[in-house]
């Protein structure tokens, strides 16, 4: 399984991107939690949070179905090129505004935007450029490392952040993030390959467009893989939101508690995207799918029972282990199988439908959860998403069209 990693080696503009999005992570997450701050410091208010949080999902929902076919025409590497350029000089200006006095919440809502909308841009054209520098036989395991990575990554740059931040300022945060854009972009420029698309450069736009959109509605089974994610993003929202609360109000813990649950389902989502190629081997796509989404579900639907539980904090922990390895599996195969279904000068515009269903779904979630946390307790709530998610998995079972995943 390690010689498996160890051979994507002989990939070298597959390693280039793979490093470059670690560290475009590392300035995603200082971007996150710097912009956030600084929203707090200057309104004081956690209202703004909210209006924040919306503004980011409207790129991705609205504008990014339609940037695809922009994306197809041009060059992957000039896009994520450019993006990470544009992200670092949009930084640069927001400090240089702030360190003249000139901040205010409109102000940063507005770069919030801005970026967003660039990092939107990056998505699918980083998506589309990764059947080009990867063998199809090495997407499991090429998927695979740098989920693992990725998450580790994260994690390890969310608390740098934080510390960052506490101990030297906002500003210094963002100087991180803006050079972490530029090394990202230093990175990218040295790639070999370039995946632009010259079969639509005589095409219209319109005529672009509608190419992607009908490889998309009459795939055989995208419309209803893309409902079965769109529903799973918008139940982990509310999972996320319900699970602080959860830990104090049920589980009477703290920083310490939320810690270790978070620990936890970090741990099970590095192993679930370990195990994945392992699984591909032996079993159908389609098989792993519906059976890593059961098993996350699972997990999810049982929370109900933690206050009747002997241990209710060791009993949470298990469960979320179990959810986010089921779920751990489940998000490679899902990259997976859309790079091996879709023709690779079509990517980018399918991959960008697919993104907006997902983004779309967060703030839904987000209000979901908010309408059942007046009427019903935290655990039921969770449950309750679990067992709809089964209920919808068993609907899909033997479905003929999904059994025919790649």
């Amino acid at each position: 399984m390690i010689k498996s990693y160890i051979n994507l080696k002989k990939y070298p503009d597959f390693i280039k991107v793979w490093i470059a999005g670690l560290v475009n992570t590392i300035g995603d997450n200082f971007d996150a939690l710097a912009l956030s701050w600084l929203i707090y410091e200057v309104t004081g208010s956690k209202y703004w949070f909210a209006i924040n949080f919306t503004l980011n999902a409207i790129p991705n929902l609205l504008i990014q179905p339609f940037l695809g076919v922009f994306i197809e025409r041009m060059s992957k590497k000039t896009v994520m090129v450019l993006t990470d350029l544009g992200r670092a000089i949009l930084v640069g200006i927001l400090i240089f505004l702030i360190s003249i006095g000139v901040n205010n919440p409109y102000l940063i809502l507005c770069f919030t935007f801005a970026m967003t909308c660039l990092e939107t841009l990056r998505q699918p054209a980083s998506t589309a450029l990764i059947p080009h520098i990867l063998d199809s036989e090495d997407y499991e395991v090429g998927t695979s490392a740098r989920q693992i990575t990725g998450t580790l990554v994260a994690l390890v740059s969310t608390a740098l952040a934080g510390i960052v931040i506490g101990t030297f300022g906002t500003v210094v945060a963002l100087w991180v993030d803006a050079l972490s854009f530029i090394l990202s972009a230093l990175i990218l420029s040295t790639l070999k390959t370039d995946a632009k698309n010259p079969n639509i450069e005589g095409q219209s736009y319109k005529k672009s467009l509608s190419v992607g959109w009908n490889t998309f509605v009459k795939h055989p089974y995208f419309i209803k893989l893309t409902a079965m994610t769109f529903l799973l993003q918008l139940f982990l929202t509310g999972v996320n939101i319900v699970l602080t609360p959860m830990i104090v109000e049920v589980l009477h813990g703290g920083p310490k508690e939320i810690a270790y649950i978070n620990t936890v389902f970090l741990v099970g989502s590095l192993l679930g995207a370990f195990v994945y190629p392992l699984l591909a081997k032996k079993y159908k796509t389609y098989v792993i799918f519906l059976g890593s989404g059961a098993f996350g579900s699972l997990g999810l639907a049982l929370i109900g029972l933690v206050p009747y539980s002997f241990n209710m904090f060791l009993t949470t922990a298990v469960l979320f282990l179990i959810l986010s390895l089921g779920f751990g599996v489940l998000n490679p195969c899902l990259s997976v199988s859309l790079m091996r279904s879709v023709d690779k000068e079509q990517l980018a515009r399918v991959s960008s439908f697919l993104n907006a269903a997902i983004y779309g779904s967060m703030p839904l979630g987000s209000l979901l959860t908010t309408l059942f946390m007046i009427q019903l307790s935290l655990p039921v709530i969770m449950s309750l998403y679990g067992i709809i998610l089964l209920g919808i998995i068993f609907l899909f079972r033997n479905d003929d069209k999904l059994q025919g995943m790649v």
